[in-house]
């Protein structure tokens, strides 16, 4: 009975608690999608974003469609000041957990972005999963474009990853979390997508400073490679396919290769699995590393370089297969050797990650090559190996099927 009468007295306290202390109202907040970081004058920084009503990231038919996007900049020492400014011409609290993507522009990569990201990183609000993106140049022409296929930042940014990861394999993109990882660790220097601006009219991505035209799109465009935390150069898309080959990262992409019947024309080899083992150690002192490579591919495409040389028609034969997996092992070994050789002497950027590895796995022959990891990275030797499994022709027909008339 005295349990009963006291939860009856209860009642009338509870009644007067508020559910959430520090709860904000939906109409308060506006909704950020991007964030574009830029060098400014006398070593300040500039902010950019794309903001979204709350409730309303997509056009509703409301309101014209360009009345639900508001892009803002402010510049400051620091993007906590930058951003504090920009509140001061939005009246509302800037929802960040809606971030799809951070937008880094050149000059500032190339200064070193991690004190200016240690807030996005810090934040608990801040949404890790948002991809990193490189732009040449500035990322104001960015902010300029006027997509016409897709309109919601959000959903735009989610598109092209998902494009790049299902049907291209030339850029490496990166979330923000992962970023952050790779940062930190002394042996493993990032390689994140490099973003920019497709020229509809003139088929071809806009180089750096040019004026954005009326028509145009965002598109990857290979990938950056940064050493510790400072941009050092790019990677174009066919060597950003051998580096996610390598890593065992790309999920499906098209690669030609000569053709086996005749080298002057062409065969393109859809790739449809790929997976790699990679190790490392120090012999006599010297980094080694190994990595092999497995990737499943189909014939996909024949191109005729040269129209009086056709080439077979696509059939089962085992042999014909072989060749062309031959043909492809060959151009993907050149191609990771190549690219490894880059980062020991142009780039001087550890991007498989052999310290990690050794690290890791070694930390006492790390502490023998910590200090002086640059200088013995130049001197690892690579051993590559690479295995490919054509497995069908993957065409189509080339006319429809005839379906008899049931009568």
């Amino acid at each position: 009975m005295f349990k009963r009468i006291f939860s009856l007295m209860l009642i009338p306290l509870l009644l007067n608690l508020s559910g959430c202390w520090n709860r904000i109202e939906p109409e308060n907040y506006a909704w950020l999608t991007w964030v574009g970081l830029d060098s400014a004058a006398g070593g300040k920084i500039k902010v950019t974003m794309v903001l979204t009503p709350p409730l309303s990231p997509v056009p509703t038919g409301a309101a014209p469609p360009e009345k639900l996007l508001t892009i803002s900049s402010a510049t400051g020492d620091m993007i906590f000041d930058a951003v504090r400014e920009i509140n001061a011409h939005v009246p509302k609290r800037l929802f960040w957990p809606y971030l799809h993507a951070v937008i880094i522009g050149e000059d500032l990569a190339r200064a070193g972005v991690e004190q200016h990201l240690d807030v996005l990183f810090r934040n608990i609000r801040v949404r890790k999963n948002a991809w990193v993106f490189i732009t040449r140049g500035s990322v104001e022409p960015i902010f300029k474009v006027d997509p016409q296929i897709e309109t919601n930042p959000g959903v735009l940014i989610e598109s092209l990853v998902k494009s790049e990861q299902q049907f291209l394999g030339k850029s490496r993109v990166l979330r923000l979390k992962d970023f952050q990882t790779e940062l930190a660790s002394p042996g493993r220097d990032p390689v994140v997508s490099a973003l920019g601006i497709w020229d509809t009219d003139k088929k071809q991505i806009l180089p750096p400073g040019a004026e954005v035209p009326p028509k145009s799109e965002l598109a990857l465009d290979g990938s950056a490679v940064f050493r510790t935390d400072k941009l050092v150069g790019w990677l174009s898309p066919e060597e950003s396919q051998f580096y996610l080959l390598a890593k065992g990262e790309m999920k499906t992409g098209l690669i030609p290769i000569p053709h086996p019947d005749n080298p002057q024309n062409l065969a393109g080899i859809e790739i449809v699995g790929n997976s790699a083992k990679f190790k490392a150690k120090l012999a006599s002192g010297e980094p080694q590393a190994q990595i092999k490579i497995k990737i499943k591919g189909k014939l996909g495409d024949q191109w005729l370089n040269a129209p009086a040389l056709k080439t077979e028609e696509p059939n089962e034969d085992p042999e014909f297969y072989r060749k062309l997996g031959e043909g492809l092992e060959k151009k993907i070994k050149a191609g990771v050797e190549e690219l490894l050789a880059k980062s020991q002497t142009d780039f001087d950027a550890d991007i498989l990650g052999v310290g990690d590895y050794i690290m890791n796995r070694y930390p006492n022959d790390w502490d023998i090559v910590a200090d002086n990891w640059r200088e013995y990275y130049k001197k690892t030797v690579f051993d590559v190996e690479v295995k490919v499994d054509i497995t069908s022709p993957n065409i189509m027909h080339s006319r429809p099927p005839v379906i008899e008339d049931p009568e």
